[in-house]
C-alpha cells in the first residue's frame, strides 16, 4: 500500500476520490511500521489539501484506530512542516481549524452524550449564539475569523490540532492561538486550556522569538475592549502561566467584593505539628465488626481505614481496644469471617495481647479440624497464620521447638515470608544438631528452608548433614541443599559438591545454575581444586571477582566474559535466552576501575565498530549494558556519555524499556565536566516520576549542591516551565538545611494565583510529606508501647515515598524492642505498596499537571 499511495499521489491522472481511498486504506494498515511513516510524511507535500482533509474527516468523526492513528497524523504533519509549502498551508489551516466553535461547549467536556433537550444545553447554545453575533458585529480584520462548525466532534478535533502545534515553533501560529482564545471566549468556557498551556509553557523552541508576539497579541485583544476579546486575552494569559502573564491577568481580573465566610479548618493529621485537638474527630468502629469478609472490604473496614491516621494522633491506645475486640470475636466467626481477620492480622498482631493470640490460634484449630477447608493450598495458608501467631513473641529456642513440632509443610514458612522471626545465631548454632534429622520429605524441606532464610554462613559451617542431601531423590530438597551449599565452607559439604558430578547446562533454571556454580566456586577454594570451575556456569567469573576483587586471574576472566557479551549483543542466537544470576554492579565497577589500560581501548574500538545496538539487547536484563553504563559514569570514564547515548538510542528504537537508564548520568562524579549531561537528564524528563527519580539520584550520588543551583537558576528565569521544574525538583528533594533555606527564599516571592501557584503548593506538599515521614519513622523507632508503634507506622505509610529508601535502615531497629523488628518485617509489603502507590500517583503528571500522552509532545 505504501507504493500504491506513492504512485497515486505522484500521478496527476489519479482522481481525488481514488487518492483519498488509497490513502485511508494505507493508514489503516495494522502493519504500518516506521518505513511507512517515513514515507508518509515525505509524501504530504504532494497533496497537502488531501492530507488535511483526511485529518478533518478522521478526527471530526472520531475515526481511525485510536492513538496509533493520532500519532501518525500528528507526527506526520509535524515532520512535514520542514517543507515550506506544507508549513505555509498548515499555518493557514491551523488558524481556520482553531477558529471553529461548536454550539454547546459541554460537548466533549464530560463522559457520555449531551442531552440537547436539557435546559443547560439550551442555555449553552443560546449564549454561544448571542456571543458570536455580538462578536461578528465588531470583529476586526486583523483578528482571525470565528466560525461555527455544525457537524462532527469539533472538541475532539481541536485537541489533536493542538497536538500538532506542540511539536512546532509557536511564533508562526500566533493567529491560531488567537483564534482558539476568541472561539472559547465566545463559547464562554476555555476548553482545551490545559492543552494550550502545555504548548505555550513547555515548547521552548522559539521562546525568545514567540513571547513578544504573544504579548503583542494579548495587548491587542485587550485594546479591543469587548468582553469577548478581553476574555480571550485572559485565557491566553492563564495558559501562558508565567509570573509576567499572571501579573497582567491580576490587573484584568476584577472580582465582586464578597463577605468573609467561615470555613472549616482542616488539619492534615500526618503533620506532626498539627495539634491533636484541632484534628477532626474520628468515627469509632467496633473491632468485632472489622475484617469480616473473605477477599472483600466491608463498610466497617472502610471506616477504620478512613479514620486511622486521625485516630493515630488523637487516641493511640484505642487501637489496642479495636484489635483486642477483633481477636476476641474469633471464636464466634464463620470460617470466611475468620479468614478476613487473619488476612489483616500482620498489621495488628503487634496490638493483640497473649490471650487474644491464644483465642485466634484456637479458632484456627477449630476450622482446620472441622474439615471445612477442602483445598490443600488453602489449608497450608491457615496453618501458616497459626504458625505466625505462635512464633510472634517466642525467643529463638522456642521458635525452633514450635517449627519442629507444629510446622507440617515448608510452604507454611514460605507464606510467612519476612514475618518469619529472626534467629539468635548463637542459639541456632547450639541447636544445629537438631536439624536435618527427619527422613520425611517435608521434614527435610522445613529444616532446609528455615536455615536458608535465617542461618548465617558462619552458623552453617558445622552442618555436615547437608552433604548427602545434595544428591537427594527429591528435586526440591536438592535445590534447597545446593542453595545452602553455595556459600558453605564445610569440608564435607565441599567434597560432596565435588563428588556430585553436577555441571551447569543452559537448560537449567537460573536458581539451579546460581546455586550449583556458587557451590563449585566455594568447593574449588576450600579443596584447592580449580578444575571444578570447569563445571560451573560461565557467569561464575562474576561471582569469583565479587568474592575476591584482588584476584588478577578473576579480573582477567571477567573482562573476557564482558567482552564476549558485548561482541555477541548484536546477534540473535538460537536456544534459551540468557538469564543472568549475578548482580554485576560491583564486578563491573572493579573491571572499569582496575582494567582501564586494557578494557577502555577495547571498548572504544567496540563503539567504533558497532553502529547501533539492537533493542532486543534489553530483553536479557541489565547485563551487560546497564551495569557497564553505571560503572563508566561512576568512574568518570571519558567513554561514559558516548556509551550511554548509544544505549539510549537502542532503548528508544523498540519495545523493551529500562526506566533507570535515563538516570544513569547522575552517577557521574561531582564537577563541571558532567554538568551538561546531568542537566540534560533534567530537561528531558517528561513526567513527575522522572523528576522525582532525578532528584533522588542527584542526592544519592553527591550532587546536592549542584541540584540546589539548578533549582535556584530555574526559578530565576521567570519562565513558566523552568520555574515549575524548579519547584517540582525542590518538592522531590530530601529534607536538609540547604533545601529548607531554598524554600524560605522562594516563599518570599511565591506565586499566589494561577498555574504556578498550584505547582508551588503541590511541590511544598511533597517536601512536607517526606519530612513528616522522617518524623514518624523516628517516632516508630523510639516507641516503647505497641500502640505508639502501630500509630507511628500507619502515619509513616501515609507519607513515605521512594525517598525513604535512603533513610529507612534495617539496622536502625537493632537494640530496640523485639516487637518492633517483628512488626516491621511482617509489614514490609505494606510499606512497599504504599511507596509504590505514591510513585504511580505521579506517573501521568508533569509539574503536578496531567500530561497529554495521546496527543502532545513530548509524550506522544
Amino acid at each position: 500500500m505504501r507504493a500504491a499511495t506513492t504512485v497515486a499521489l505522484l500521478d496527476p491522472q489519479v482522481g481525488r476520490g481514488a487518492r483519498r481511498a488509497i490513502l485511508k486504506r494505507w493508514l489503516a494498515e495494522q502493519n504500518f511500521h516506521q518505513p511507512d511513516f517515513d514515507a508518509y510524511w515525505r509524501l504530504i507535500g504532494l497533496d497537502v489539501d488531501l492530507i488535511c482533509e483526511n485529518a478533518e474527516e478522521t478526527w471530526l468523526a472520531r475515526g481511525g484506530t485510536g492513538v496509533l492513528t493520532d500519532e501518525i497524523l500528528i507526527k506526520g504533519m509535524a515532520q512535514a512542516y520542514r517543507f515550506p509549502e506544507v508549513a505555509h498551508h498548515l499555518v493557514q489551516r491551523a488558524e481556520r481549524w482553531l477558529g471553529w466553535i461548536w454550539a454547546d461547549p459541554d460537548q466533549g467536556r464530560f463522559l457520555g452524550q449531551v442531552n440537547p433537550e436539557s435546559q443547560r444545553s439550551k442555555d449553552n447554545r443560546a449564549r454561544t449564539r448571542a456571543n458570536l453575533e455580538k462578536w461578528q458585529a465588531i470583529t476586526r480584520p486583523e483578528l482571525p475569523p470565528i466560525e461555527p462548525r455544525l457537524d462532527g466532534d469539533v472538541s475532539w478535533f481541536s485537541r489533536r490540532v493542538l497536538g500538532i502545534l506542540s511539536f512546532l515553533p509557536r511564533r508562526p501560529f500566533a493567529r491560531a492561538f488567537a483564534a482558539w482564545s476568541l472561539g472559547r471566549a465566545i463559547m464562554g468556557v476555555p476548553r482545551h486550556i490545559d492543552e494550550v498551556g502545555w504548548v505555550l509553557r513547555l515548547n521552548d523552541e522559539d521562546q525568545d522569538a514567540f513571547r513578544p508576539v504573544l504579548d503583542e497579541l494579548i495587548d491587542g485583544l485587550i485594546a479591543v475592549g469587548d468582553h469577548v476579546a478581553v476574555t480571550a486575552a485572559k485565557y491566553l494569559l492563564e495558559a501562558a502561566g508565567d509570573p509576567a502573564a499572571q501579573a497582567k491577568l491580576d490587573i484584568l481580573e476584577v472580582s465582586e467584593p464578597t463577605l468573609p465566610q467561615e470555613h472549616e479548618h482542616w488539619v492534615d493529621p500526618c503533620d506532626p505539628s498539627s495539634p491533636p485537638p484541632e484534628i477532626k474527630q474520628v468515627e469509632m468502629v467496633d473491632g468485632a465488626q472489622l475484617w469480616m469478609h473473605h477477599r472483600q472490604i466491608g463498610d466497617a473496614d472502610l471506616c477504620f481505614a478512613r479514620n486511622k491516621t486521625r485516630l493515630a494522633r488523637i487516641d493511640r491506645q484505642a487501637f489496642k481496644t479495636v484489635a483486642a475486640a477483633a481477636a476476641n470475636s474469633a471464636d464466634g466467626r464463620t470460617a470466611e469471617q475468620l479468614w478476613g481477620l487473619l488476612n489483616a492480622l500482620r498489621r495488628v498482631l503487634i496490638l493483640i495481647p497473649a490471650d487474644g493470640r491464644q483465642k485466634l490460634a484456637h479458632a484456627i484449630d477449630q476450622v482446620v479440624a472441622s474439615d471445612v477447608i477442602k483445598d490443600d493450598k488453602e489449608l497450608v495458608w491457615w496453618r501458616a497464620r497459626r504458625l505466625e501467631i505462635l512464633l510472634w513473641d517466642a525467643p529463638t529456642e522456642e521458635q525452633l521447638t514450635v517449627i519442629h513440632d507444629k510446622c507440617l509443610d515448608a510452604n507454611e514458612l514460605a507464606l510467612l515470608d519476612k514475618a518469619l522471626p529472626r534467629a539468635d545465631q548463637a542459639v541456632l548454632h547450639r541447636h544445629l544438631s537438631q536439624f536435618l534429622k527427619k527422613e520425611t520429605r517435608q521434614g527435610k524441606l522445613i529444616d532446609l528452608y528455615y536455615l536458608s532464610k535465617r542461618a548465617y554462613r558462619e552458623t552453617l559451617k558445622r552442618l555436615d548433614r547437608l552433604a548427602p542431601l545434595l544428591t537427594d531423590e527429591d528435586a526440591d530438597v536438592r535445590q534447597l541443599a545446593w542453595e545452602l551449599a553455595s556459600e558453605n565452607e564445610n569440608r564435607a559439604v565441599c567434597e560432596a559438591v565435588a563428588a556430585s558430578g553436577w555441571a551447569s547446562r543452559s537448560e537449567l533454571s537460573r536458581a539451579d545454575r546460581a546455586y550449583g556454580s556458587g557451590a563449585l566456586l566455594t568447593a574449588s577454594g576450600i579443596l584447592r581444586r580449580p578444575e571444578l570451575l570447569d563445571r560451573a556456569d560461565p557467569e561464575v567469573v562474576a561471582l569469583q571477582l565479587l568474592r575476591n576483587p584482588d584476584d588478577p586471574a578473576g579480573l582477567a576472566g571477567y573482562e573476557q566474559y564482558v567482552r564476549a557479551a558485548l561482541e555477541g549483543i548484536t546477534v540473535v542466537k538460537p536456544g534459551p535466552i540468557a538469564d543472568h544470576w549475578v548482580l554485576h554492579g560491583e564486578p563491573m565497577r572493579t573491571l572499569v576501575s582496575r582494567s582501564g589500560s586494557t578494557f577502555s581501548p577495547w571498548l572504544a574500538d567496540w563503539l567504533d565498530r558497532t553502529p547501533e545496538i539492537p533493542n532486543h539487547a534489553f530483553f536479557v536484563g541489565e547485563f551487560p549494558l546497564i551495569w557497564l553504563c553505571q560503572a563508566l559514569f561512576e568512574a568518570g570514564d571519558p567513554l561514559a556519555e558516548r556509551f550511554w547515548a548509544k544505549v539510549m538510542n537502542a532503548m528508544a528504537s523498540g519495545v523493551f524499556k529500562n526506566p533507570e537508564l535515563s538516570q544513569i548520568p547522575m552517577r557521574s562524579p561531582a564537577g563541571n565536566t558532567w554538568n551538561a549531561v546531568r542537566m540534560g537528564v533534567i530537561t528531558s524528563a517528561t513526567t513527575d516520576q522522572d523528576l522525582a527519580a532525578t532528584a533522588r539520584s542527584a542526592l544519592k550520588f553527591g550532587h546536592a549542591t549542584w541540584l540546589e543551583r539548578v533549582i535556584r537558576d530555574g526559578e530565576a528565569t521567570g519562565r513558566a516551565a523552568d520555574m515549575a521544574r524548579a519547584y517540582t525538583l525542590l518538592g522531590f528533594a530530601d529534607v536538609s538545611p540547604e533545601f529548607d533555606a531554598v524554600w524560605k527564599d522562594f516563599s518570599k516571592r511565591k506565586p499566589e494565583r494561577g498555574w504556578l501557584a498550584h505547582v508551588y503548593g503541590e511541590s511544598r506538599k511533597q517536601y512536607d510529606h517526606n519530612r513528616w515521614a522522617r518524623h514518624w519513622y523516628h517516632a516508630y523507632l523510639n516507641a516503647e508501647d505497641p500502640a505508639d508503634a502501630y500509630a507511628a507506622y500507619e502515619l509513616l505509610l501515609s507519607c513515605a515515598d521512594r525517598r525513604s529508601v535512603y533513610w529507612l535502615k534495617g539496622n536502625d531497629l537493632d537494640g530496640r524492642p523485639e516487637f518492633l523488628q517483628r512488626h516491621w518485617n511482617a509489614n514490609a509489603t505494606d510499606l512497599n505498596s504504599a511507596i509504590k502507590k505514591r510513585h504511580e500517583d505521579v506517573k501521568n503528571t508533569l509539574f503536578f499537571t496531567q500530561t497529554m500522552s495521546q496527543s502532545h509532545a513530548p509524550w506522544l
